[in-house]
């Protein structure tokens, strides 16, 4: 009978037995049990034909989805920002510190904000499908009400940010157009004010439709001078210059020549009122810019109310696929596969171990 080896039963009793029990009493008595709940969730934007039936397919095929919005989710789930939140409505920080948790899950009480935000992130697990753009959250808790509530509470807070961001960038886009709409429509009210004030220095409606009425007034006279001019070359032939015929007709032709000269200064600004020329160029002027004012008003308008229609069409909303279920059974540590694994492996590397010291000796030797 070979005598009893005390050394290697001493060595694997160190190096298998003890860990092995150990390992056994932590997952099968001590480790805390762990429950989960998950929630799956879209973006979609609010001008999307909304899909008739809430499966996979129809999510697929509906259009409206963007990757981008579930990537900044995805970040904003796992960010301080959430686990602010989470810790003031849960008392995330008391629940993982709390003293029914088994030493070696429970976070401590003085982890620092970084040590506290890499717990979390371990406890939640975020992933988003590229295909389907479905987001899965899924969250640990101590307790099966506390993981339902962290689960309910991100998606509430992703909803909230998902909409608050496009309703400022939707604001934005608002507040500038609607800036621009009061620029234009105060220069609109200054071009009026500078007509009227126009209108009322020079005592005119409109230089144009004067000017156009005095130019009517001077054809007419000149055509009438020319008339009456022929008529009396035509009497000469047979009368005197001191005729009555003959003199009356070169007095009307003298005031028909007085009364045209003097419609005509009227328009080139000869005498003390200016020039109705000088006048309906500004005139014109003035009536440029309030039209000009007038078509950017208008176009204005029209881009604020086509922006009001995009930015509703921008504005996106969070589609709830699967609500947060409350666990009955806890998911995590799995006990028995722990276990047999942490064995299996404790076996492995005791016979590596051992095969290359007697490799080592072999080679001594």
């Amino acid at each position: 009978m070979k005598p009893l080896n005390f050394n290697k039963i001493a060595g694997q009793l160190m190096f298998i037995w003890l860990p092995c029990v150990a390992a056994s009493l932590y997952w099968g008595m001590v480790a805390s049990d762990r429950f989960v709940s998950e929630s799956k969730f879209v973006i979609q934007n609010a001008g999307a034909e909304q899909p008739a039936s809430l499966d996979v397919s129809s999510i697929i095929s509906g259009g409206g989805l963007s990757n981008q919005d579930s990537y900044m989710i995805h970040e904003y789930i796992l960010s301080w920002d959430m686990l602010s939140i989470l810790d003031k409505n849960l008392k995330l920080r008391q629940h993982f510190t709390s003293e029914s948790i088994d030493p070696l899950s429970r976070l401590s009480e003085q982890a620092p904000r970084e040590e506290f935000l890499e717990y979390y992130k371990k406890r939640i697990h975020v992933d988003f499908d590229e295909i389907s753009s479905i987001t899965t959250v899924t969250a640990q808790g101590f307790k099966p009400k506390m993981a339902q509530e962290i689960v309910q509470t991100i998606v509430q807070e992703s909803e909230k940010f998902t909409n608050r961001i496009g309703h400022k960038v939707a604001s934005e886009q608002m507040n500038f157009i609607s800036g621009q709409l009061d620029r234009a429509q105060i220069k609109v009210k200054t071009d009026k004010r500078k007509i009227i004030a126009f209108q009322n220095n020079n005592r005119t409606f409109s230089p144009e439709i004067e000017t156009q009425s005095i130019s009517t007034l001077v054809s007419s006279l000149d055509a009438e001078i020319a008339a009456k001019t022929a008529q009396r070359k035509a009497l000469l032939t047979y009368l005197n210059d001191n005729a009555p015929e003959i003199k009356q007709l070169s007095a009307e032709i003298s005031s028909l020549r007085q009364q045209s000269h003097a419609e005509k200064s009227k328009m080139v600004g000869k005498g003390k009122k200016p020039a109705l020329n000088n006048l309906s160029a500004e005139f014109q002027e003035l009536e440029t810019n309030l039209e000009f004012g007038a078509d950017m008003y208008r176009s204005t308008l029209a881009a604020l109310e086509s922006a009001r229609i995009d930015a509703a069409r921008k504005l996106k909303h969070l589609i709830l696929l699967q609500h947060a279920r409350l666990p009955e059974t806890a998911e995590y540590p799995r006990r028995l596969y722990n276990i047999i694994t942490f064995i299996a492996i404790t076996l492995m590397v005791f016979w590596i171990g051992k095969l290359a010291i007697a490799t080592v000796r072999d080679h001594k030797d």
